[in-house]
């Protein structure tokens, strides 16, 4: 529901049991959230992160950013390039490439070939929502 709600749109029914190992990084309000999946070469992978609208501003994006980072100190992900949160990601990552719609985020991925198979698949991912 949090994910749902915070990006407004319908989530697959079966996005959660299709993802690797999924777990989830949620903050002790339940307003903020980080899902993680495995990636290539069990890199991980940030599918989903959330913020509900209400929460935005009182540093709960910033604090589960945090934990993810102490977690995992290489990880990947994406953001459509309209994404509000896009321009903070820039700010958060140390590279980032650009296909189409997408801008693909990495953290302390430093092999070139690791770091365009991360890029390669997170552009074949599916994005989980119901299309509209």
């Amino acid at each position: 529901n949090l994910v749902e709600q915070s990006f407004d749109n319908k989530l697959r029914d079966d996005w959660f049991e299709l993802l690797d190992e999924p777990l989830v990084l949620l903050s002790e309000t339940g307003r903020a959230a980080a899902i993680m999946t495995t990636g290539v070469d069990g890199i991980p992978y940030l599918d989903k992160f959330t913020v509900t609208s209400e929460a935005q501003g009182e540093g709960l994006g910033a604090a589960i950013w945090q934990v993810v980072r102490a977690r995992y100190p290489a990880f990947y992900w994406r953001s459509r390039y309209t994404n509000p949160i896009t321009p903070w990601y820039f700010l958060q990552a140390d590279r980032s490439n650009r296909s189409g719609h997408w801008v693909v985020f990495t953290i302390g991925i430093e092999d070139a070939a690791l770091r365009q198979r991360c890029v390669e698949d997170s552009l074949a991912r599916d994005s989980g929502w119901v299309e509209k």
